[in-house]
């Protein structure tokens, strides 16, 4: 894999993006992290002039990304130190251990475990093997946000997609899930 810096402009704008060549990588894509870092990936054996005709073509796109992502709400935490994010984690256990109680009563979904951790990308996920997983940031969202994320993950455990019976079951215990998701998805984790 090799990594490259590129620079495009755009009406009065300079956009840098990273053109990083794969063997694993059958076709072209474009990715924009919430940092708004622009990645382009494309197959080893392809030219790089392919690459840079690919996003000159998707520019539109690109920046109508780059400023949904500034127009977002990042949740900014000041840095903490090991032992406020032990009690950070401990706090953001019972609290999801509560909700989880709360919530599965519609449910009765079995689960393995629970974990608490500093996830940088989301606010929670269900594994295969039916273990919860949620960031201790919850603990600065609101509390209706908060709900929406466990009782996602929860319905996780049926449904393992996004599919309408996966809503269906969200929308037993969040009736207005999808104003609530779309409020959370303007928050970014940082």
């Amino acid at each position: 894999m090799s990594v490259k810096k590129f620079r495009v402009k755009y009406a009065n704008e300079l956009i840098d993006y990273a053109l990083v060549k794969s063997k694993r990588s059958s076709s072209i894509r474009i990715s924009i992290d919430g940092g708004g870092l622009v990645n382009v990936t494309i197959p080893f054996i392809l030219p790089e002039i392919v690459a840079h005709k690919f996003v000159r073509e998707k520019l539109d796109w690109i920046v109508k990304k780059l400023k949904q992502i500034k127009s977002e709400c990042k949740l900014v935490l000041p840095d903490i130190t090991n032992n406020e994010y032990k009690k950070y984690r401990l706090q953001a256990y019972e609290l999801v251990l509560a909700k989880i109680e709360k919530f599965n009563r519609n449910y009765n979904f079995d689960y393995n475990n629970i974990c608490i951790r500093d996830q940088k990308t989301r606010w929670g996920s269900c594994s295969s093997n039916r273990n919860l997983n949620f960031s201790y940031k919850m603990l600065f969202l609101e509390d209706h946000l908060v709900d929406y994320i466990v009782v996602h993950e929860l319905c996780h455990l049926q449904e393992m997609n996004h599919s309408q019976d996966f809503w269906n079951l969200v929308g037993k215990s969040i009736k207005n899930y999808r104003e609530i998701r779309r409020e959370l998805k303007k928050i970014r984790i940082g």
